[in-house]
């Protein structure tokens, strides 16, 4: 999508990577699983047991989409070099974000990750009405 939205030619070699490492690391983390070696579904919640083979599997899949979100991002960036003050096509715009949010900013769920007193979008502060 991005290559075509943008009209460039990402890094055809580290993409294959990303795919070669994404299926590798699914079908090694799956072994355990389908071997009954694994009372999980990808996740790295400490109290479930698991293979080794199983979590070495599951950090390639991450390692994976590094990878790929460091191609469409260089795309990106390339891109905005070669048509300064032009707009990011949509689905090209929204990806970008999401990478934004996955790489830079903390997960909301982990301690301290809101500053005191923060309300979350559609939540509440923790205080009763009227109170």
């Amino acid at each position: 999508m991005v290559a075509r939205d943008l009209g460039i030619d990402l890094h055809g070699p580290l993409l294959f990577l990303a795919c070669l490492l994404a299926v590798g690391g699914t079908l090694a983390a799956a072994v355990p699983i389908l071997l009954g070696q694994a009372a999980v579904l990808y996740t790295f919640y400490p109290p479930l047991n698991a293979d080794v083979l199983f979590y070495l599997g599951l950090a390639v899949v991450v390692v994976a989409s590094w990878v790929f979100a460091a191609v469409v991002l260089y795309g990106i960036y390339k891109w905005r070099r070669q048509n300064p003050g032009k707009e990011v096509p949509l689905g090209v715009w929204g990806l970008y974000n999401h990478y934004d949010m996955a790489l830079r900013r903390p997960a909301p769920c982990l301690p301290g990750s809101f500053p005191t007193g923060a309300h979350v979008a559609g939540g509440h502060s923790g205080r009763r009405a009227g109170g």
